[in-house]
């Protein structure tokens, strides 16, 4: 077992960190709306939502996340039609409620039918939608292409003495790669052994054990999950990154999820990262957009006081909670704004 570190930092990627490595091979949300196959964006229905996004979303381009979450919006809106839970079950199948209300001639009823046979439909272009995360974000990065960004900020925070958590949202394997090529003990949970598994039981003790330390440089926790990552018998073992013929047999939560996850092992990895927020010393954003709620919340709770240092070229709406310690480095994220980022660590 590893010493306790003595300083924390969290280093937080988004999808413009791994976009920063290769733009060709780690699109942004915006680009991975922009590479879906033509029928898709062309689908009378997404088209309909694309032309309404800025009521909703505000001023911005289209991207995969504001569509999956209108799709989610919308299922969830159409099964309270046959739930039976649902006041909304007991009053339209049946006409009752346009007769209850006195509207007798309006007949309501042909919405439930649309309701049923739509919910299905949009579940399956949802899926469509998520399976090409595996074509998307699949590509092996290469050295050269961490050496101005990963691989100097990984070892500039190391030779400060910080013992790194890197925490993220993105599928991709750039972290992996970017801890393998620099050398550093560094891990991703990997067991081994017959079946590569992921050791969930790393991160349980990590918030339950002060003294455990699972790793000597650091520990990558990957709150979305991996595109390696495959459900095997209530376990997630590592595998490929080509997509699998059905979403079940993958270990991931897709880019339309809102809320709490409930299920392993990603209620555990959130519960790490809030137990890492509020032991942390620093806390560096890259490529984040801040708009998963959960996540905020966890921050708002654990961050506050926290020097925090978010690199990001547009505009982005930081947090309430973090606004006073936070400071934005208006750029993307290469050998420039690494050399900022370490400059503020070394002037605080």
């Amino acid at each position: 077992m590893n010493s306790p570190p003595p300083k924390r930092a969290i280093v937080f990627s988004g999808a413009g960190a791994s976009f920063a490595v290769d733009r060709g091979a780690y699109p942004t949300t915006a680009g991975f709306y922009e590479k879906l196959p033509e029928r898709i964006r062309q689908h009378k229905l997404i088209a309909r939502l694309v032309a309404n996004f800025e009521k909703k979303f505000g001023v911005g381009p289209p991207d995969v996340e504001k569509l999956l979450w209108s799709l989610e919006e919308i299922v969830s809106y159409l099964r309270k039609a046959e739930d039976s839970d649902s006041p909304l079950s007991w009053v339209l199948p049946d006409n009752h409620l346009a007769v209850a209300l006195g509207f007798p001639t309006l007949d309501v009823r042909g919405f439930a039918r649309v309701a049923h046979q739509g919910a299905s439909q949009i579940n399956d272009l949802r899926d469509v939608i998520n399976s090409q995360l595996y074509d998307y974000y699949s590509a092996i990065p290469s050295p050269e292409s961490l050496k101005e960004n990963w691989c100097l900020l990984l070892q500039g925070l190391k030779d400060r003495g910080y013992w790194l958590d890197l925490i993220t949202t993105n599928y991709d394997l750039v972290l992996e790669y970017a801890t393998q090529y620099q050398k550093l003990d560094l891990g991703f949970g990997k067991s081994f052994g017959v079946l590569s598994r992921l050791d969930v039981e790393l991160w349980r003790r990590s918030i339950h054990e002060s003294e455990f330390v699972p790793y000597a440089d650091g520990l990558i926790t990957k709150l979305h999950g991996s595109l390696n990552w495959e459900n095997d018998r209530g376990d997630v073992v590592f595998g490929g990154t080509t997509f699998r013929a059905r979403h079940e047999h993958h270990a991931i939560i897709y880019p339309g999820f809102k809320g709490i996850p409930s299920k392993q092992p990603f209620s555990t990895l959130h519960e790490y990262f809030e137990h890492a927020s509020r032991k942390a010393d620093l806390l560096v954003f890259i490529g984040f957009a801040f708009r998963d709620d959960y996540i905020n919340s966890i921050l708002s709770a654990g961050a506050i006081s926290k020097r925090v240092l978010v690199v990001d070229p547009g505009t982005i709406k930081i947090p309430k909670s973090l606004e006073t310690t936070a400071t934005h480095i208006r750029s993307g994220f290469d050998a420039n704004s690494v050399s900022e980022v370490l400059g503020y660590i070394d002037g605080s």
